[in-house]
């Protein structure tokens, strides 16, 4: 395993010392690629993840490594201190023996009545009523629950994400390993028929969103990041949202338990 590609995030800290990182690890045996990575090196914090997810296509062959240069580092758990414990273990660790972690993806169908488009994310997608306005929405699982509901916001996360977004709405955080995905509203509109639906989060298997009124004011986020590029939201009809058959392989190298990890993130060791 000696190709790597970088990613990194832009600002100042990071960017001093990227070429120094680079040049160890070409040092040390390793070969800097632009594609068909054996894994790829993310420097930042847990944003410059989700971004290098993206980047190289949720590729589930390749092990994300990610040395933390931001605060809080739930997704990139090696510190920039440990840059040259890192190199050894990765240059004298066999590839099958590496501690690694998989992290669920959530996988999006959209449809627009004619043609469908599938995106990826590993933390939540969220639709949003341009200036907190309202969207009418189905929401439908496959246990047979249905329910039509009028809202500003609704988040659906991965296990992954009910750490972040998800938990600012009340959510659970839950085991990332388990194939389940949160469902929340914010800022919904109330009636005597939803106020009791709408006051807790669903954690369900899979989702199946129509959409009924969109009032010209849909927007659509994937792990914070707009779609507009490869979807075009004012035509879009329905989206199926499930737990993938993707996941990340991301080096653990702390060999931390998550929940562990979450817990000294949060309130300290």
């Amino acid at each position: 395993m000696k190709k790597f590609i970088v990613i990194n995030n832009d600002y100042e800290r990071t960017r001093k010392v990227v070429d120094y990182i680079i040049f160890q690890f070409e040092k040390a045996g390793f070969e800097k690629v632009n594609e068909n990575p054996d894994f790829v090196l993310i420097l930042g914090g847990d944003g410059t993840f989700l971004d290098a997810c993206k980047a190289v296509n949720y590729d589930s062959k390749i092990l994300y490594v990610g040395i933390n240069f931001g605060n809080l580092g739930y997704l990139l758990d090696i510190s920039n201190t440990q840059i040259e414990e890192l190199i050894e273990y990765l240059s004298k660790t066999p590839e099958d023996e590496l501690k690694v972690e998989y992290i669920n993806l959530l996988e999006a169908t959209f449809y627009d009545g004619k043609n469908s488009k599938v995106l990826y994310a590993t933390n939540e997608i969220m639709l949003l009523g341009k200036r907190l306005s309202r969207i009418d929405l189905q929401i439908s699982t496959d246990n047979g629950f249905s329910q039509k509901v009028s809202t500003s916001n609704l988040i659906v996360s991965t296990s992954t994400g009910s750490t972040g977004i998800n938990k600012s709405n009340g959510g659970p955080i839950m085991l990332f390993e388990y194939p389940i995905l949160i469902a929340s509203l914010n800022l919904a509109i109330q009636n005597s028929r939803t106020q009791n639906f709408i006051s807790n989060p669903l954690i369900y298997s899979n989702f199946y969103i129509e959409i009924l009124n969109r009032y010209n004011n849909l927007e659509i986020s994937m792990d914070n990041k707009g779609i507009e590029d490869v979807i075009d939201v004012t035509n879009l009809k329905s989206i199926n949202l499930k737990v993938s058959n993707k996941k990340i392989k991301k080096l653990n190298f702390s060999s931390q338990e998550r929940g562990a990890k979450i817990k000294e993130k949060m309130i300290g060791k």
